[in-house]
């Protein structure tokens, strides 16, 4: 029963940020599209969308996790992992001011072809830094809650 219970509560996890890696996922497309087809006030519209987006639901997912989440309740069953948790929790505040100026710095000079290559750039960074953070929470619970993945 308690096998269930942890495997459920992972998957609950791995869902919410799920969510967060298809966001990633329909970011880095739209940055595709525009490398592809070439940059339209439209196409940076919709990357700026989607950054604002992506903040919004970040500091919700953010405030979540810092509020007694996933994280809290792993080393309550591990406390072994209370410095990785710490870690991954104290990276949270970097990442999303990172996503807010990225949004600024689209919103005011996506259209600018001269500083488009670096705007592009940083959010792929951003992307690999976001995809990478979640992936170690997810590792973080397995191991905690002791549970395989894909189990």
């Amino acid at each position: 029963m308690l096998d269930h219970v942890l495997h459920g509560y992972v998957n609950a996890m791995e869902c919410e940020h799920g969510q967060i890696s298809r966001r990633l996922h329909s970011l880095g497309q739209s940055l595709d599209t525009i490398g592809v087809h070439g940059q339209s006030k439209t196409e940076v519209q919709s990357v700026v969308m989607q950054l604002e987006e992506l903040e919004h639901f970040l500091a919700n997912h953010f405030k979540r996790e810092e509020d007694g989440g996933f994280l809290d309740d792993a080393v309550s069953a591990a406390p072994r992992f209370g410095l990785d948790a710490k870690t991954l929790l104290g990276e949270h505040g970097t990442l999303l001011t990172r996503v807010k100026e990225l949004t600024n710095v689209a919103r005011s000079k996506g259209n600018c072809r001269e500083e488009w290559p670096s705007i592009a750039a940083a959010t792929r960074t951003l992307i690999r830094q976001l995809k990478a953070h979640e992936e170690r929470e997810n590792e973080l619970l397995r191991r905690a809650f002791n549970v395989a993945n894909g189990n």
